[in-house]
């Protein structure tokens, strides 16, 4: 769980950027919002303590205790993402796509749990975009749903208005992320 945990606390500090590069803020001064985000922080590792264990239940029971060793194994060694997909690609843990499959969706997941936290803990963000990857490789889903604007706690829906997407990842693989809407600010 810890590179889920560094994945969310990461999507809290991005998002807490583009809150302040959506409301103009210079990168050289201090936050001109009055935001605690040491709260930001805590929600969402309150959110991975809550959902973490859910989210890979899911998953066959020794596999899932094969993952989390090779997860931690690889935070741990500070290794970059594309080294935990080769580890979980390898053997029979996951096979060679799936492993690749968890690793990205789980640590999107997570990452951008924590953009809507840090989004929330601002107070002048009243919705999000969602925004997929703009080239071939987008998705039948992904793509009716490409500059899409719902409110902040709001979920997305499929072009045919019958299946609710929530927040990136909307499928396992999905490469899309969502923007912040901001209120106009008067600092």
């Amino acid at each position: 769980m810890n590179m889920y945990t560094d994945a969310a606390l990461l999507g809290v500090e991005n998002g807490q950027t583009l809150v302040e590069r959506s409301i103009g803020v210079p990168e050289a001064k201090q936050m001109a919002l009055d935001v605690d985000w040491g709260l930001a922080n805590a929600a969402v590792l309150d959110w991975v303590a809550r959902e973490g264990e859910a989210i890979f239940s899911g998953l066959m029971l020794t596999s899932a205790k094969e993952a989390t060793a090779a997860v931690s194994a690889c935070v741990t060694r500070g290794a970059p993402l594309r080294a935990l997909q080769k580890t979980l690609s390898r053997g029979s843990l996951f096979g060679g796509s799936r492993g690749s499959l968890i690793a990205v969706t789980e640590v999107t997941r997570a990452y951008s749990r924590g953009n809507l936290v840090a989004w929330k803990e601002s107070g002048v963000v009243s919705g999000k975009e969602w925004q997929t990857a703009r080239d071939e490789r987008v998705c039948q889903i992904c793509a009716p749903l490409d500059g899409k604007i719902v409110e902040l706690e709001g979920s997305f829906q499929t072009a045919e208005g019958l299946d609710n997407v929530g927040d990136p990842p909307a499928h396992p693989g999905c490469r899309c992320d969502t923007a912040p809407i901001t209120r106009r600010f008067e600092g």
